[in-house]
Protein backbone atom coordinates (compact mmCIF):
# COMPACT_ATOMS: atom_id res chain seq x y z
CA UNK A 1 0.00 0.00 0.00
CA UNK A 2 1.62 3.21 -1.34
CA UNK A 3 1.32 6.20 1.10
CA UNK A 4 -1.26 9.06 0.38
CA UNK A 5 -0.44 12.51 0.25
CA UNK A 6 -3.25 15.04 2.37
CA UNK A 7 -3.09 16.94 -0.99
CA UNK A 8 -3.89 13.80 -3.08
CA UNK A 9 -6.48 12.66 -0.74
CA UNK A 10 -8.05 16.15 -0.99
CA UNK A 11 -7.79 15.58 -4.65
CA UNK A 12 -9.74 12.14 -4.69
CA UNK A 13 -12.30 12.88 -2.75
CA UNK A 14 -13.77 15.93 -4.64
CA UNK A 15 -13.12 14.21 -7.83
CA UNK A 16 -15.24 10.99 -6.63
CA UNK A 17 -17.92 13.35 -5.15
CA UNK A 18 -18.38 15.04 -8.76
CA UNK A 19 -19.28 12.19 -9.93
CA UNK A 20 -22.36 12.08 -8.19
CA UNK A 21 -24.51 14.42 -10.48
CA UNK A 22 -23.29 12.38 -13.73
CA UNK A 23 -25.19 9.18 -12.43
CA UNK A 24 -28.67 11.26 -13.84
CA UNK A 25 -27.13 12.44 -16.94
CA UNK A 26 -26.30 9.01 -17.82
CA UNK A 27 -29.61 7.29 -16.33
CA UNK A 28 -31.50 10.16 -19.12
CA UNK A 29 -28.91 9.29 -21.83
CA UNK A 30 -29.77 5.10 -21.40
CA UNK A 31 -33.42 6.59 -21.08
CA UNK A 32 -32.75 8.48 -24.52
CA UNK A 33 -30.81 5.95 -25.75
CA UNK A 34 -28.27 8.23 -26.93
CA UNK A 35 -25.40 5.66 -26.45
CA UNK A 36 -22.64 8.42 -28.37
CA UNK A 37 -22.62 10.79 -25.79
CA UNK A 38 -22.99 8.11 -23.20
CA UNK A 39 -20.13 6.48 -24.07
CA UNK A 40 -18.44 10.10 -22.91
CA UNK A 41 -20.09 10.49 -19.83
CA UNK A 42 -18.65 6.62 -19.05
CA UNK A 43 -15.27 7.60 -19.70
CA UNK A 44 -15.31 10.34 -16.90
CA UNK A 45 -16.27 7.22 -14.55
CA UNK A 46 -13.53 5.53 -16.15
CA UNK A 47 -10.50 7.69 -15.93
CA UNK A 48 -11.62 7.70 -12.01
CA UNK A 49 -9.61 4.71 -11.07
CA UNK A 50 -6.37 6.07 -9.71
CA UNK A 51 -8.76 8.04 -7.17
CA UNK A 52 -10.71 5.39 -6.22
CA UNK A 53 -7.54 3.84 -5.11
CA UNK A 54 -6.03 6.55 -3.40
CA UNK A 55 -9.19 7.31 -1.27
CA UNK A 56 -8.84 2.96 -0.46
CA UNK A 57 -5.05 3.55 0.88
CA UNK A 58 -5.71 7.11 2.10
CA UNK A 59 -8.89 7.23 4.18
CA UNK A 60 -7.85 4.40 5.89
CA UNK A 61 -3.99 3.66 5.63
CA UNK A 62 -3.40 1.64 9.08
CA UNK A 63 -3.60 -2.25 9.55
CA UNK A 64 -6.00 -2.08 12.18
CA UNK A 65 -9.10 -3.82 12.01
CA UNK A 66 -11.38 -1.28 11.45
CA UNK A 67 -9.12 0.18 8.83
CA UNK A 68 -8.54 -3.15 7.19
CA UNK A 69 -11.76 -4.07 7.03
CA UNK A 70 -13.24 -0.60 5.93
CA UNK A 71 -10.56 -0.74 3.05
CA UNK A 72 -12.36 -4.21 2.44
CA UNK A 73 -15.68 -3.18 2.10
CA UNK A 74 -14.50 0.30 -0.10
CA UNK A 75 -12.50 -2.22 -2.71
CA UNK A 76 -15.14 -4.33 -3.06
CA UNK A 77 -17.72 -1.54 -3.96
CA UNK A 78 -14.87 -0.22 -6.81
CA UNK A 79 -14.50 -3.27 -7.97
CA UNK A 80 -17.74 -3.70 -8.70
CA UNK A 81 -18.11 -0.17 -9.58
CA UNK A 82 -15.49 -0.73 -13.01
CA UNK A 83 -17.37 -3.95 -13.73
CA UNK A 84 -21.04 -2.76 -13.95
CA UNK A 85 -18.91 0.10 -16.36
CA UNK A 86 -17.59 -2.42 -18.33
CA UNK A 87 -20.67 -4.04 -18.89
CA UNK A 88 -22.67 -0.59 -19.34
CA UNK A 89 -19.81 0.13 -21.95
CA UNK A 90 -20.79 -3.32 -23.81
CA UNK A 91 -24.13 -2.72 -23.72
CA UNK A 92 -24.13 0.72 -24.98
CA UNK A 93 -21.34 -0.47 -27.67
CA UNK A 94 -24.15 -2.88 -29.01
CA UNK A 95 -27.15 -0.58 -28.11
CA UNK A 96 -28.60 -3.02 -25.51
CA UNK A 97 -31.08 -1.03 -23.84
CA UNK A 98 -32.31 -3.52 -21.21
CA UNK A 99 -28.84 -4.69 -20.37
CA UNK A 100 -27.84 -0.92 -19.89
CA UNK A 101 -30.27 -0.39 -17.44
CA UNK A 102 -29.37 -3.85 -15.19
CA UNK A 103 -25.93 -2.12 -15.64
CA UNK A 104 -26.86 1.21 -14.68
CA UNK A 105 -28.48 -0.02 -11.39
CA UNK A 106 -25.40 -1.90 -10.57
CA UNK A 107 -22.96 0.63 -10.93
CA UNK A 108 -25.11 3.46 -9.11
CA UNK A 109 -25.49 1.09 -5.97
CA UNK A 110 -22.04 0.11 -6.21
CA UNK A 111 -21.29 3.88 -6.13
CA UNK A 112 -23.71 4.93 -3.71
CA UNK A 113 -21.90 2.12 -0.73
CA UNK A 114 -18.48 3.32 -1.84
CA UNK A 115 -19.26 6.88 -0.26
CA UNK A 116 -20.98 5.51 2.34
CA UNK A 117 -17.92 2.96 2.93
CA UNK A 118 -15.78 5.76 3.16
CA UNK A 119 -17.84 8.45 4.32
CA UNK A 120 -17.79 10.03 1.47
CA UNK A 121 -21.60 11.04 1.40
CA UNK A 122 -21.97 14.59 1.02
CA UNK A 123 -25.77 15.59 1.89
CA UNK A 124 -26.22 14.92 6.13
CA UNK A 125 -29.89 14.10 6.77
CA UNK A 126 -30.06 14.51 10.47
CA UNK A 127 -34.28 12.85 10.15
CA UNK A 128 -33.09 9.19 11.13
CA UNK A 129 -36.75 8.24 10.41
CA UNK A 130 -39.88 10.36 9.26
CA UNK A 131 -42.43 7.73 10.89
CA UNK A 132 -42.93 9.54 14.58
CA UNK A 133 -44.54 12.71 11.77
CA UNK A 134 -47.10 10.34 10.47
CA UNK A 135 -48.15 8.68 14.11
CA UNK A 136 -51.06 10.88 13.68
CA UNK A 137 -51.96 10.89 9.96
CA UNK A 138 -53.74 8.06 8.76
CA UNK A 139 -52.43 6.28 5.95
CA UNK A 140 -55.07 7.60 3.83
CA UNK A 141 -54.10 10.76 4.03
CA UNK A 142 -51.05 9.95 1.34
CA UNK A 143 -51.81 10.93 -1.68
CA UNK A 144 -50.63 8.07 -4.82
CA UNK A 145 -52.03 5.87 -7.82
CA UNK A 146 -54.32 2.94 -6.63
CA UNK A 147 -54.79 2.13 -10.17
CA UNK A 148 -51.40 0.49 -11.12
CA UNK A 149 -47.98 -0.12 -9.38
CA UNK A 150 -44.79 1.39 -9.87
CA UNK A 151 -43.16 0.58 -12.80
CA UNK A 152 -39.21 1.47 -13.96
CA UNK A 153 -38.53 5.26 -14.40
CA UNK A 154 -41.99 6.31 -12.11
CA UNK A 155 -41.26 8.87 -9.42
CA UNK A 156 -42.46 6.81 -6.43
CA UNK A 157 -43.81 7.81 -2.79
CA UNK A 158 -42.87 5.71 0.25
CA UNK A 159 -45.86 4.17 2.36
CA UNK A 160 -43.86 2.73 4.93
CA UNK A 161 -40.61 2.38 7.37
CA UNK A 162 -38.38 5.55 8.38
CA UNK A 163 -38.47 6.83 5.13
CA UNK A 164 -42.19 6.99 4.58
CA UNK A 165 -43.84 10.09 3.23
CA UNK A 166 -40.58 10.65 1.37
CA UNK A 167 -40.29 10.54 -2.77
CA UNK A 168 -38.06 9.04 -5.25
CA UNK A 169 -37.57 7.60 -8.57
CA UNK A 170 -37.35 3.90 -9.03
CA UNK A 171 -33.90 2.93 -11.16
CA UNK A 172 -34.58 -0.55 -10.60
CA UNK A 173 -35.79 -3.70 -9.52
CA UNK A 174 -35.02 -7.08 -8.28
CA UNK A 175 -37.83 -9.35 -9.09
CA UNK A 176 -36.56 -12.38 -7.24
CA UNK A 177 -36.78 -10.71 -3.82
CA UNK A 178 -40.06 -7.84 -4.38
CA UNK A 179 -37.58 -5.30 -4.05
CA UNK A 180 -36.97 -1.72 -5.02
CA UNK A 181 -34.06 0.13 -5.90
CA UNK A 182 -34.74 4.29 -5.06
CA UNK A 183 -33.17 6.87 -5.62
CA UNK A 184 -34.04 9.56 -3.19
CA UNK A 185 -34.93 12.97 -3.77
CA UNK A 186 -34.30 14.87 -0.90
CA UNK A 187 -30.21 13.41 -0.76
CA UNK A 188 -30.04 11.14 -3.59
CA UNK A 189 -29.32 8.56 -1.77
CA UNK A 190 -29.77 4.54 -3.01
CA UNK A 191 -31.91 2.64 -1.65
CA UNK A 192 -33.25 -0.83 -1.75
CA UNK A 193 -36.99 -0.98 -0.34
CA UNK A 194 -39.90 -3.59 -0.90
CA UNK A 195 -41.77 -3.19 -3.91
CA UNK A 196 -44.63 -3.19 -1.18
CA UNK A 197 -43.38 0.06 0.12
CA UNK A 198 -43.99 1.85 -2.15
CA UNK A 199 -46.18 3.99 -4.52
CA UNK A 200 -46.57 5.25 -7.37
CA UNK A 201 -47.25 9.12 -7.34
CA UNK A 202 -50.10 10.71 -9.50
CA UNK A 203 -49.15 12.08 -12.76
CA UNK A 204 -51.72 15.02 -11.91
CA UNK A 205 -52.66 16.05 -8.64
CA UNK A 206 -55.98 15.63 -7.48
CA UNK A 207 -58.62 18.17 -7.53
CA UNK A 208 -58.93 20.25 -4.87
CA UNK A 209 -62.50 19.92 -2.40
CA UNK A 210 -65.27 21.56 -3.83
CA UNK A 211 -66.07 24.66 -1.18
CA UNK A 212 -69.16 24.76 0.13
Amino acid sequence: MVPVRDNQLETAVAKIQALNPYLEEVEYLITSKNWGYLQGFLGVFSEQEENFVDLIDGLYPTESPADKSSREAMQYEAQNVFLALDDLNTASRYKRAKAAEKSFVKLALAYDRFLKAGGLVQTYDPITSTEPFYSSIPDSALVYDTTKPPELKDNILILKGPDKGRTGRLIGVIKSRQEAIVRMDHNKEVKLLSLGDIAKQLDTPPPAPAKS
